[in-house]
Parts: C-alpha cells; structure tokens; sequence
C-alpha cells in the first residue's frame, strides 16, 4: 500500500509539474546565516560574441524615441524557413559585421518557462518550436531568458534538464539567465549545464564557497549589425529564502543593486551600446526590478521574470521594464533602431502569442524532438499503477479549500511520513 500510494503520487506530481500552470510558493519565514560582506561577482575574460543577421523579410518601423506601440501580436508575419539538417543546431555566430550609420536589432525575450516545451494550441503554449520560428521571421535579433527553465518534472529530473538543454541548444538562445528553480538543482549541475550549452548563461550575483566565487559568467556583450549589447544576469537576494533555495549550502546570493552596478560599469569599459539585465527579480517586498531601475544608473532595459506578471513596458526613470509572463505562452520582441553614434533613435515592443505564429514554418526537426521527449515521458507516466473511484484532476481550488487531489497528496504524505 506504501509503494502503491508513492506511485501514484510521484505521477501527479510529475504531471502537475510539466502540463499544469506553474504556481509562486510562498517561502516559509525562518532566518538563514548572514551572508558575508558583499563582493562583485566579476569574470575577466569577457569577449565580444558577434551575430549575423537571420534571413527574413525587413519589418517597418515608424515609433518615435518618446513613445511605446500599443503591444499587439502581429498578424502573420512571413518568415523564411531555415534550412533543413539532420538534426536541430543552434545559431551560428559568424564574423562582426560594421556599422553603417543606422541599424535596427531586435531582443526576443522569454521567461519562466517552467518545463512547458511543446507547442500547444489548446494552452496557447509557443513551445520551443514556435519560439525558433519566431526567432527565424525576425532579422537582426538575439534571443534571451531571464531563468526558471530547467524546471520541469521531479523524479525525472535529470532526464528533464537534459531535455530542455537539447530544446533551448536547438532553438538558438543566444544568452540566458538563471531563476531560483534552475539554482535548486543545485551548483555543481547548473555549472555542468553551462558547459554543455550552446548559448550563455550568465549569473551576476549568484557565488559559491568560502571565496565566494562567482558561479558563472557575470557579462556578455553579444555584437549584431555592428552593436555591442551588454547583458547582465541577477537573482533576487531574498529568493534565499525560498523554499527551493533554504537548504542549499555554500550558495550565496550577493547584493542585487551593488553587482548590478558593477555589470554595468564593466559592459561600459568593454564598449557596450545598450545594457540590458537578464533579471529575475520580480517584485518582491523589500527589494525587487523597481528598486533596482531606480537605484541602478545605466540599464537601458530590465527583462524581468519570476512573479509571472506581464509587463508589456513601462518606465523607471529612464529604464524601461518587461515581463513575459511564464508558462511559455509569450515572447517579447523589443525592437531598437540605432542611428548616427550609435544612439537609439526609436524602439518598439511586440507580444508574440500561439496565434501570431501560426502562419510561421515550423522546423521539423524540433517538433519531432518535442514530440519524442513527450513520448519518452508518457511511457513512464502512463503506466497504471492503481485505479481511483474519485475525479483527481488538477484545479486551481487546490489551492485555497479542501479538494479530492489534494487530500489524496496529503494522506500520500501522512503514510510514507507517518505524520499526524
């Protein structure tokens, strides 16, 4: 009866963890040791990767510098298809290329994913496969995450990551940041990850050990159409008290405004054009993505992520803010033109849903991965274990009032626990 009650609840779980909405926990309050003084995170070395423009047909652009598009979905855009290979690869990076005294870049930007990799037109889900087709319809763009994406089922774990590493490698993500549910893998696999990765992860105030030593790249200026674009990565300090972050050891989460200045300064020195921050800081009491536009001098742009609050565009200051939701279900294009010295003379920002891409091509390749690790977890997951006489599927009730899952979780609980 124990095995049999573990099973089944392992496969709810699972389930929850990679089809349903994902859910903010609310952290339990209890104190964790004092963090020593601040250091900068810092990684010398730091070079310039250049970018060559995607193909695809060139967009209008007609926004002034003072003023934001009313964000709306395009209405199927044309794009040209990549060609085709054996298997997925990830964007190339071929030589920089000069300014001519004008371009216009764009930065496609997701966030909080949380494991929902399979294009879905009953969610709205984009999936890995529609967000490479968006990527491949844009010219000039680099593609970027804030974190929360090597996240998916439970006891799969190691499958799961290794999954969404081959998906986001083969999409082309160009730089990403990490969220706390990355973190909680723990150091020694988010390092084994970036190893493995075709694109950057960067983690400006996140260090490990004694030394406090950083525990990835700090910055990245990534160079497409002759600009240099300067990105930088935070975690919110107070996610350490997070449920997925509390018993982690040796892990230290450094002063989010200090580091943040630091990156900004460093991307200046090394000749960046824009600065944009990778954050995943949300809006958490006490310090969040609007203390740090207000007190940090210098970003241009905040792509935030956690609190899954969207955030088509607004202003601190002289910093402009965005948020793609999570889930999968958004991607925001922010487009930029750039004139004499370099200067941004306009920019406009645009939501990509499930329905603007579907008059986008698809490449095969990544449907057909999507479809195999679905296919590889449905053999697992799909296998009766037991048979229930009561509804057990997921609702959003679960959350605030008694509910035929969540009884059945709690009583799982009790009798592998043998709590009261």
């Amino acid at each position: 009866m124990k095995k049999l009650a573990l099973l089944i609840l392992m496969m709810y779980i699972t389930m929850l963890g990679a089809f349903a909405e994902p859910v903010a926990t609310v952290a339990p309050e209890q104190p964790v040791a004092t963090n020593a003084p601040v250091q900068s995170a810092s990684t010398p070395g730091n070079q310039t990767i250049p970018l060559a423009p995607l193909p695809s047909p060139v967009q209008s652009f007609d926004e002034e510098k003072t003023s934001v598009n009313t964000p709306q979905a395009p209405a199927g855009k044309a794009a040209t298809p990549a060609a085709t290979a054996a298997s997925p690869s990830p964007t190339p990076t071929p030589a920089p290329q000069e300014f001519t005294g004008s371009a216009t870049i764009s930065i496609l930007f997701t966030t909080d994913i949380h494991g929902a990799f399979q294009r879905n037109a009953q969610t709205g889900v984009l999936g890995y496969s529609g967000i490479n087709a968006i990527a491949r319809s844009v010219p000039n763009c680099i593609l970027v995450d804030s974190g929360d994406y090597l996240s998916s089922s439970q006891f799969l774990a190691e499958d799961s990551i290794n999954s969404i590493l081959e998906l986001m490698n083969a999409t082309g993500y160009h730089v990403a940041g990490i969220g706390e549910t990355d973190l909680a893998n723990g150091a020694a696999v988010v390092q084994d990850v970036k190893s493995r990765a075709a694109f950057h992860m960067l983690s400006t105030n996140v260090t490990t050990g004694i030394e406090r030593t950083p525990l990835l790249e700090s910055t990245k200026i990534i160079e497409i159409a002759g600009i240099k674009v300067g990105f930088f990565s935070l975690l919110n300090p107070e996610l350490r008290l997070s449920a997925e972050l509390q018993d982690m050891n040796d892990v230290y989460l450094e002063d989010a405004s200090k580091t943040a200045q630091n990156s900004v300064n460093s991307l200046k020195q090394q000749g960046a054009d824009v600065i944009i921050a990778l954050s995943h800081m949300g809006n958490q009491e006490g310090v969040g993505v609007d203390q740090i536009a207000a007190f940090v001098s210098g970003i241009d742009y905040i792509l935030d992520g956690h609190d899954h609050v969207e955030e088509s565009g607004r202003f601190i200051g002289e910093t402009m803010i965005l948020n793609a939701g999570s889930g999968g279900k958004q991607l925001i294009q922010l487009e930029l033109q750039f004139g004499p010295g370099k200067t941004i003379q306009s920019f406009s920002t645009t939501q990509w849903f499930y329905e603007a891409t579907e008059a986008l091509p698809l490449d095969e390749n990544l449907v057909n991965l999507e479809n195999a690790i679905v296919a590889r977890q449905n053999a697992f997951l799909m296998e009766s274990v037991a048979d229930s006489k009561v509804d057990l599927k997921y609702s959003d009730d679960i959350l605030y009032q008694s509910h035929p899952l969540g009884n059945f979780i709690a009583d799982a609980y009790r009798e592998k626990t043998k709590a009261t």
